[in-house]
């Protein structure tokens, strides 16, 4: 495992339940120990890459400077982006992926619908996959890990290992946009991020109307 270090962060962990963990252990659903590889050749060939963005409330935004300076660093790449199947409206609003993966992420580690999906990634056989958030859920972080990819990212897990490349957070606060760009620009994938999410006028007008009724009232910012 390849581990750099980096800045602050906040470590607020979902820690798994006893059931997820001991599930783990008894269906032995552990990733498969890689061969030596080498790290940055193995970033530079990627073709075929899946993004996990953090199951915590707003995740999925907050990473759309990530999903940007990932398809700058990999235009030709085939990128897939996993969503929760809540999200796949909004998902395929995302200009910079190539395929919108959805699933029910909040199955327990010995259903078989997370086996499923766990399969369903594997059969997919992608070179590479970055697991964006830094307190994303237990079960997300060993779905990761099961993806099968031969390179998976990710922000170090206390007691876990998921990912063959890690970054090893300390404590502290820093905002967490700021946490993926510097986590891609440690791997070389950095560049321009600026990114703005934008509501079209016919949907924003809706909104104005169903909160502030007909009046001359206005929304400056949802």
């Amino acid at each position: 495992i390849l581990k750099l270090c980096y800045y602050p962060v906040s470590t607020s962990w979902f820690r798994g339940s006893i059931g997820d963990r001991l599930a783990m252990r008894w269906l032995h659903r552990t990733p498969e120990k890689s061969s030596a590889l080498d790290i940055f050749s193995e970033l530079k060939s990627a073709q075929k890459i899946l993004i996990v963005p953090s199951d915590r409330v707003g995740g999925f935004f907050l990473a759309g400077s990530a999903y940007k300076l990932i398809r700058q660093a990999y235009p030709q790449a085939h990128i897939s982006l996993l969503v929760d199947v809540g999200q796949v409206s909004m998902a395929r609003q995302i200009p910079f992926v190539d395929e919108i993966s959805s699933a029910e992420l909040d199955q327990p580690l010995w259903s078989g619908t997370f086996k499923a999906v766990g399969d369903a990634l594997r059969s997919e056989q992608f070179d590479l996959a970055f697991c964006l958030g830094s307190d994303c859920s237990f079960r997300l972080a060993q779905l990761c890990a099961l993806c099968g990819a031969r390179l998976r990212v990710g922000f170090g897990r206390e007691g876990i290992a998921p990912f063959n490349v890690e970054i090893k957070l300390t404590k502290g606060v820093r905002y967490e946009v700021e946490c993926y760009q510097n986590m891609l620009g440690l791997l070389g994938l950095g560049g321009e991020a600026e990114l703005v999410w934008q509501l079209a006028a016919d949907n924003a007008d809706q909104v104005r109307r169903r909160y502030l009724g007909e009046g001359e009232a206005q929304v400056v910012g949802v």
